[in-house]
């Protein structure tokens, strides 16, 4: 069962300045068939596959380097070469975010066109993304 601060806390996402409660009801009495049946929507692989590479796609922090992307009931392998160690972390998250992924195992290699230095790493890991 929702209760009124758990809907407020759900409220506070990135960007969000402040959060009115105010107008907020729970109605503890809401019939059975109004709810949700199924808690996780299923697809099948093949879906799931299109949905992770539409999410690598849109991501600018992976989307040069076009990972392979192979799926097995619901576990998401990712396969292939990127520059850097955040567009392997971001292409992990992403394939995370897709609804009917079980695992994600992030098998990318991490290959830099040309070696950054200690303080170019360094910068780079503490950018945000």
């Amino acid at each position: 069962m929702i209760s009124e601060s758990r809907a407020l806390d759900d409220a506070w996402v990135n960007g969000v300045i402040s959060v009115d409660g105010s107008g907020i009801k729970i109605d503890p009495l809401v019939s059975f068939e109004a709810r949700r049946r199924l808690k996780y929507a299923i697809k099948s692989d093949s879906e799931i596959k299109k949905a992770v590479q539409d999410s690598l796609r849109l991501d600018p922090r992976v989307s040069a380097f076009s990972p392979d992307v192979t799926v097995d009931d619901g576990v998401v392998f990712l396969d292939g070469i990127v520059a850097n160690l955040k567009a392997k972390t971001s292409a992990e998250q992403d394939a995370k975010n897709i609804v009917s992924v079980w695992q994600v195992n992030n098998y990318l290699k991490v290959r830099p066109k040309v070696q950054p230095t200690d303080a170019e790493m360094t910068t780079q890991l503490k950018r945000p993304c």
